[in-house]
This record gives structure tokens, sequence and C-alpha cells, in this order.
């Protein structure tokens, strides 16, 4: 339950509550009999809230389906991305593979949207632009100097097969090749996928 829901659920169980209980209290005037009023008042409360808040019905919602990526989203994510970067200050070689990386998804994204909506290629394109890079650069990001400058290898070393796996599914959405395709997604998922969770 929502946090909403839950301060109305406690409004209505506590309305319904008192007065079920000063109406219970009213026909036998004793405590017992006012608490068992206010209980069962509480129990109306909740099943009145639970009724309402799901459209009369008891049953759990379905999930939502998920929303088709927008592309001007993945975009102005691609840029606050560069611009955390930059502000960071990361050191010339990283902020390169990093700023090639979103050259690449700036080409891809609208591309693979457009033409290849719902496919495997589409759907590791945007979690490149959502998770992938923002995982690489968040990580690199949290480590100090001295971290950074240790880890600096490690980390081009990702940015550079992220670049890689990009560019090949470039080529293979620029040729056509659903295979092409569906290997390049199956790389990005495989390589990248658990590395930002």
């Amino acid at each position: 339950m929502k946090r909403r829901d839950l301060a109305v659920f406690a409004v209505v169980a506590l309305v319904v509550g008192g007065v079920g209980g000063f109406l219970t209290g009213l026909a036998l005037p004793n405590l017992t009999a006012a608490l068992v009023g206010i209980g069962a008042g509480a129990l109306g409360g909740f099943v009145a809230v639970r009724l309402t808040s799901r459209g009369g019905s008891t049953r759990p919602a379905a999930p939502a389906a998920a929303a088709e990526p927008d592309t001007r989203e993945l975009m102005a994510r691609l840029v606050t991305i560069n611009i955390r970067a930059r502000t960071l200050g990361f050191p010339e070689a990283p902020l390169s593979r990093v700023e090639t990386a979103i050259d690449l998804l700036r080409e891809l994204v609208p591309e693979v949207n457009d033409n290849h909506p719902s496919s495997a290629v589409a759907w590791e394109v945007n979690r490149a632009c959502t998770d992938y890079l923002p995982h690489v650069v968040g990580r690199y990001a949290a480590l100090t100097g001295a971290q950074r400058a240790e880890r600096e290898g490690e980390v081009a070393s990702s940015l550079d097969a992220l670049i890689g796996a990009l560019e090949r599914a470039r080529d293979a959405v620029r040729t056509q090749k659903a295979d092409e395709m569906s290997v390049a997604a199956k790389f990005i998922g495989a390589r990248f996928g658990d590395a930002s969770r």
C-alpha cells in the first residue's frame, strides 16, 4: 500500500470505527461493546478503502506494461552523463571514451527506437543510456583521486568494450542484418547487464 493509501485507510478506519463504537456504546453502554464496535468499524473502514482503491475489485492490479522509451529523455540522459563526467574532472582518457560512447548512443538511440522498436538491439542500446554507461561513470566518479588513478585502466577497458559493442550494433543496424543485430544485443546484455546491477 502506498503512503497516501495508508493515510486514507487510517482516517476512514478511525472515523468508521469511532462512529461504530459510539453507536454500539449507545446501544449497549459498556466498554467491551464499545471496543467491539470500534474494531468492527475499523475492519469496515479497511474493507471500504481496499474496495474503493482498486475500483471495487479485491484482486491485485495487473502490473503496468513497460512504456516505450522516450528518445528525448534518453538523449537528455546522455547530456547529463557528459556534464557529470566533465564537472567531476575526469581525466582525458576516460572522458574521451565516455564522450565516444555518448556520440555512438546519440546516433543509435533514434535509429533503433524509430526503425527497430521493441527489438533486442533497441532494448540493449536504451539500457546502455539508462544503466550501463551511467553505472561505469558513477562507479568511477565515486572513487577518490588516488583510486581513480589506480583504476583508470580498468575503466578504460570497460568503456572500450562498450564502445566496441555499440560500434558493432551500429554496423548491424546500418546493414539491416537481423542476425547481427541480435548478436550485438546479446553481447551488450551479456557483457554489461550484470555489471550494472
